[in-house]
């Protein structure tokens, strides 16, 4: 019985983790996306006095383009601040409910709960990735 709550002990140390690891990085990806985010819009925000009116609306030059590639990169921001979100809220969560429940025994009462939390867990963490 000894090897089996060892075992036991060892999948909820990795669990733990890998949940810990996965915060931390989400946490370092969020402020990069927000960097990101903060220097783009500077530079959004810019005025360009050498550029007429008239070529920022033409495509063929270069303010457009430069323009565009700042809204973008602002988009893709946004998007990893959202991811960083529904980690949160979809893996991160349940990975903490998987593990309290492994920890104080509550698996012998409701021996499928533990299943359907895994199985939970995996289908929110492929909608994140």
């Amino acid at each position: 019985m000894t090897k089996l709550q060892a075992k036991h002990q060892a999948e909820c140390d990795l669990l733990e983790d890998m949940r810990t690891f996965s915060q931390k990085k989400a946490a370092i990806e969020r402020e990069y996306a927000q960097g990101i985010q903060k220097l783009a819009s500077q530079y959004l925000k810019r005025d360009w006095p050498g550029i007429k009116t008239d070529d920022r609306n033409d495509y063929r030059s270069m303010y457009p383009v430069w323009k565009s590639f700042l809204e973008a990169t602002m988009q893709v921001a946004q998007s990893r601040i959202n991811i960083c979100e529904n980690y949160k809220n979809f893996i991160s969560e349940p990975a903490r409910a998987v593990r309290s429940l492994t920890m104080c025994g509550s698996v012998d009462k409701d021996p499928n709960r533990i299943t359907r939390n895994c199985e939970r867990f995996s289908e929110r963490q492929k909608e994140v990735l």
